[in-house]
């Protein structure tokens, strides 16, 4: 008995039946299971990120404001120590707000990075897409927060005393932190936001020192400074 015989209308008994029905099973390919669907991955913060923050973190040589009967400049040459201890791993640094660790924008390893140039010590920081990364862009847009400080540790210094103001250079430090503040110990330091990663910028350090006497006026209040767990916040 063939299929054909069933096309015809013959009488089969059971058995025959079940051999006609896998005659005919056989002439046709079993269904084929559904594609499966394509999983999503997650899209990294990076990808959404709402912006880039650029500037410098200090400049070296210039002067900040006063500290308290004295000022205090920044040696080239002070945070090649701990830069290099980043490259390597042994270290991190942070980047956030007013000293807060609860404000944390990014890390060396991760989204910011340091560099020091000619000039002073500049970083780049392309933010995550997270709420606080959003507000700290626009405070930085809108001019709220303008400035940069740092926090630092085991710093090497010499003291200049001959006029009627000490003047303290730091030649070597151990950098903890950045933190973007409203009102920085060091008047030219600087915080632009991008809309993409910069170009290493002079354009940046020459505006700086040509607007250096203008902004410390700007910043004519005591700049907050302090020290908590033996870290050095300017």
């Amino acid at each position: 008995m063939n299929a054909s015989e069933i096309r015809f209308g013959a009488i089969l008994s059971p058995g025959q039946q079940a051999r006609a029905a896998e005659a005919i099973a056989s002439r046709f390919a079993p269904p084929r299971p559904p594609a499966p669907r394509a999983v999503r991955t997650a899209t990294r913060s990076s990808d959404t990120s709402p912006g880039t923050l650029a500037g410098y973190v200090v400049l070296f040589d210039s002067l900040s404001l006063d500290l308290g009967g004295f000022r205090e400049r920044i040696a080239r040459g002070a945070f090649d120590d701990s830069l290099a201890q980043v490259k390597s791993r042994e270290h991190s640094i942070t980047i956030q707000t007013e000293h807060d660790t609860r404000n944390l924008l990014g890390r060396t390893e991760v989204n910011l990075a340091l560099t020091p140039d000619e000039h002073g010590l500049r970083f780049v920081c392309r933010l995550p897409n997270t709420a606080l990364a959003r507000d700290t862009i626009e405070l930085v847009r809108t001019g709220i927060l303008r400035g940069v400080s740092f926090g630092f540790s085991q710093p090497l210094d010499s003291w200049d005393r001959s006029g009627k103001q000490g003047i303290r250079t730091v030649k070597r430090l151990r950098l903890h932190e950045v933190s973007l503040v409203s009102t920085p110990a060091y008047a030219a330091s600087t915080v632009t936001s991008l809309r993409g990663l910069p170009q290493p910028g002079n354009w940046v350090a020459a505006r700086l020192r040509a607007s250096a006497a203008q902004t410390s006026r700007r910043f004519a209040a005591s700049p907050i400074t302090g020290t908590r767990n033996e870290i050095t916040w300017r």
